[in-house]
């Protein structure tokens, strides 16, 4: 489509207005003449790669050159080609640059988990499994800090919660 106003450059800025009677008026101009005549021309909206770039802080210390000089053993993708990709290589990824992915989750989402709709048939297991996840994370930052009667209890909860998913152990539990 050539441009309404100088007849010569391709049309790239278009523009329908709905006039009274719901008539529409469409306006196709290049970007010259829509410079010309006043039209507001659209910021382009950041690169992926912008914005995954701004949103880790470079100078977090240790964890953040630990991340840079990771690899995913799956697919060979490192966090470095990440960012500058703005895709990650496979689904393994996921937990590879977990250090690196929360706090970019958090900053788009607002979380860090997905809170999609699951279908109500497995649902009540979902939940069990999230929180199975939870908790064996927590059972760990409790063994580290060294607090093992706070890690039995967890221990336990895990335990009723894989009983309740049909994996408990044989051994009497």
């Amino acid at each position: 489509m050539i441009c309404e106003s100088c007849k010569q450059h391709p049309a790239t800025v278009h523009m329908t207005d709905i006039l009274h009677g719901g008539a529409k008026k469409e306006v196709h101009l290049c970007e010259v003449c829509a410079e010309r005549e006043g039209v507001a021309m659209p910021a382009q909206p950041p690169k992926v790669t912008e914005i995954l770039g701004g949103l880790m802080d470079p100078s977090a210390g240790k964890d953040i050159k630990d991340l840079l000089e990771q690899k995913c053993p799956f697919c060979g993708i490192t966090y470095p080609e990440f960012r500058t990709r703005g895709r990650l290589g496979c689904a393994h990824d996921y937990v590879v640059f977990r250090k690196g992915l929360e706090p970019l989750l958090d900053k788009i989402h607002g979380k860090t988990q997905h809170m999609g709709k699951i279908p109500s048939s497995v649902g009540r297991d979902v939940e069990r499994e999230q929180s199975l996840r939870e908790l064996r994370l927590e059972l760990d930052k409790s063994v580290k800090r060294e607090e093992y009667e706070r890690a039995a209890e967890i221990r336990d909860e895990i335990r009723q919660l894989e009983h309740e998913l049909g994996r408990g152990s044989s051994d009497g539990d």
